[in-house]
């Protein structure tokens, strides 16, 4: 068996094979370089007749390209003819077609966006004034950096100094609105170009703030959720220790009854274990939700447990709390978690609120009351910080409303209203005569 390659232009195009001479003799060098050369013949002769077939598909398909160009070219002449005879008609149409464009570009809930080469807007869609309050001609002109989230200035100049280097791509950032909220934007960023050369850059502003608080709440939630188990841990680990010194203390008060001043002692170190433990305790009710159905409770009392938890936090950013308890009041009938969820949620408002505030020399003060009006029972918070925005002020229980840029979920007060609704109570907020703000509950007495 003799074997030799078929080579053309350094590729591999089959093999040349021999078997059994006729004469029986042993194939030699001879037979070799015989077989070597024949295949070098044969892979020049396979490797043309390819090539002249490829050459002949070529000058078909070229033919045929021809004879479609040539009837192209005959129908586009006639087209021509028709366009000049027609030119008045196109010229209308042209119009029709340019009205329609701004009326949909215009009416678009998107904004559609044009910034020069140096980054000032030349064009701008009405659909703006929707978004983020200003009007067109109060917009084209300016540099789009005014309207940028601070934050975010330098992401948006690099996305629109791709866009100027020919790059098509999309980019999220925040910018201002005229009230000074925080709007998510998607900004499909395209090249505009000129006679061959990138003059600036185009595309659409789309407002994506609710998909970003819902992306934020679910991630938030996630950590509330392992936040929570772990203080549940914690609380039970104190819990075990507790009871042991509260034990040990009990023992130690027995042994040294004739002693008073060190039972004194022994006393206020018990009194000092004994608020830890109900401090756990709530801590502990306040993360199982859900644990306890509707059933009868006393509001003052719920108020205190609550209020007990954040007085050392109030006190240690310096901020008063002022308790106006009613006697008397009829019961409610809620969840006690979720009414403590609640009222903790306001008190939280309430301390950022008064933290803010304009004039740091002021004392921040919270007075928390509670009052029976007209057979309902009524729980008020106010605060002395700097109120409501009376523009936002029918919109502040709306889910993912939202006056915290960087922080706030928007969705806290929402979970309140809906909450107190399902007591077949009602939500309130107005701002005071006297500077701060009020959030008045009302809820059914039993």
């Amino acid at each position: 068996l003799l074997c030799v390659p078929l080579q053309a232009k350094g590729s591999l195009i089959g093999v040349l094979e021999v078997m059994n001479k006729r004469d029986g003799s042993f194939f030699g060098q001879e037979d070799l370089l015989l077989l070597t050369i024949f295949a070098q013949q044969a892979a020049l002769a396979v490797e043309n007749a390819r090539l002249y077939g490829e050459l002949e598909d070529a000058m078909d398909r070229l033919n045929d390209r021809v004879k479609i160009r040539t009837e192209e070219l005959r129908e586009a002449n006639g087209r021509i003819e028709a366009v000049k005879t027609s030119h008045q008609e196109t010229e209308e149409d042209l119009r029709k077609s340019e009205r329609r464009y701004r009326e949909l570009v215009e009416n678009m809930p998107d904004v559609v966006a044009s910034v020069d080469d140096g980054g000032i807007i030349r064009y701008v869609s009405p659909a703006i004034e929707r978004m983020l309050g200003y009007r067109p001609d109060e917009v084209i002109g300016r540099h789009f950096s005014e309207f940028t989230f601070p934050d975010d200035k330098e992401r948006a100049e690099d996305a629109v100094k791709r866009g100027l280097g020919g790059f098509i791509g999309i980019n999220e950032n925040r910018l201002l609105t005229r009230s000074g909220e925080v709007r998510w934007v998607r900004f499909s960023n395209y090249p505009e170009v000129v006679d061959q050369r990138i003059t600036g850059t185009h595309g659409l502003l789309t407002d994506i703030t609710q998909n970003r608080l819902l992306q934020d709440q679910l991630i938030r939630s996630e950590r509330l959720a392992a936040t929570g188990q772990l203080a549940a841990s914690v609380a039970h680990e104190i819990n075990s220790p507790l009871q042991g010194i509260t034990s040990l203390l009990n023992m130690m008060r027995k042994k040294h009854r004739q002693d008073g001043e060190l039972l004194g002692q022994l006393a206020l170190l018990k009194s000092a274990f004994v608020r830890i433990r109900n401090t756990v305790k709530k801590l502990l009710d306040l993360n199982r939700p859900g644990k306890e159905r509707r059933q009868r409770v006393n509001l003052n009392r719920l108020v205190n447990d609550t209020l007990d938890l954040v007085e050392s936090l109030l006190k240690k950013n310096k901020i008063g709390l002022t308790r106006q308890l009613s006697a008397g009041l009829p019961a409610v009938v809620v969840s006690s978690q979720e009414l403590a969820q609640v009222l903790m949620n306001l008190l939280n408002n309430a301390q950022e609120a008064v933290t803010g505030r304009k004039d740091p020399r002021q004392d921040g003060k919270i007075v928390v009351k509670t009052v029976l009006r007209k057979g309902r029972v009524v729980l008020e918070i106010t605060d002395n910080g700097p109120g409501f925005s009376n523009l936002n002020l029918e919109q502040i229980f709306d889910p993912f409303y939202t006056k915290k840029n960087s922080m706030g979920m928007g969705i806290g007060l929402s979970i309140c209203h809906d909450i107190i609704k399902e007591y077949g109570g009602t939500i309130r907020a107005e701002n005071r005569d006297q500077g701060g703000a009020l959030v008045r509950i009302t809820l059914p007495a039993e």
